[in-house]
């Protein structure tokens, strides 16, 4: 199943609700952390809210394994399940650069979601919005080739938060070929192998570290080759 990703992450809602939790920033307790911190939340009882830098999501197998959810980029929020929902959702919280979060408190959220309509509706946006992109995850690595998950996570990472250069597309964050392979469910090998592919056939470029998409349409057609050619049966 190949998803329509423009409709699923609309660009213009995506960045009202970022705007939104950006100027609800201002409301709350404003930390800075190094690259590689982990970022603790008390569960239930606050969320916090990306200000500056990026920030990844993570759950870890008994041996160490990463599988990377999520990767929050400024004006996006974590916590809102626990708080929620209760309970714990096990995930580790990392920053990927040097960060600041603001931490709301439950007080102010309360009043927010009870008052303010549209911030009510905006959290709930950032809740469906992981919804999909785990559903997007589950449903590219369970049904898709090597080559087609990592064509499909390039376009989804392009329609979340790519910036359009004059026809090229900036995949606008760092991410080292591990952390793009914890983020697809593969190996660091099968990055290396598919983005060098990427490169040779002018598909994509690597500048200063960040993916540069030169040829979206193939790259779709990449992500929609199992589906153009099904197996014979």
């Amino acid at each position: 199943m190949v998803y329509n990703y423009k409709s699923s992450f609309d660009e213009t809602r995506q960045d009202l609700m970022r705007n939104f939790f950006l100027d609800l920033s201002t409301k709350g307790t404003n930390k800075s952390f190094k690259r590689g911190n982990y970022i603790d939340i008390p569960s239930g009882t606050t969320f916090g809210i990306v200000v500056d830098g990026r920030v990844k999501e993570s759950i870890y197998g008994q041996n160490g394994e990463e599988k990377i959810l999520y990767i929050l980029q400024p004006g996006e929020i974590f916590g809102e399940i626990t708080y929620f929902g209760k309970g714990e959702d096990y995930l580790n919280t990392v920053c990927l650069e040097n960060c600041r979060v603001s931490f709301i408190e439950k007080e102010y959220l309360e009043s927010m979601l009870v008052n303010d309509p549209e911030g009510y509706s905006f959290v709930f946006h950032s809740i469906i919005r992981k919804f999909r992109i785990l559903m997007y995850q589950m449903s590219n690595m369970t049904f898709n080739t090597a080559v087609e998950q990592l064509a499909d996570t390039l376009y989804r990472l392009k329609t979340q938060q790519g910036k359009n250069r004059s026809g090229e597309w900036e995949i606008a964050i760092h991410l080292t070929h591990q952390q793009l392979a914890n983020l697809i469910g593969c190996s660091r090998v099968t990055v290396t192998r598919g983005l060098n592919d990427f490169c040779k056939e002018g598909i994509i470029e690597i500048k200063k570290k960040k993916i540069i998409i030169k040829d979206l349409d193939r790259l779709n057609d990449i992500r929609n080759s199992h589906e153009n050619n099904p197996p014979q049966v």
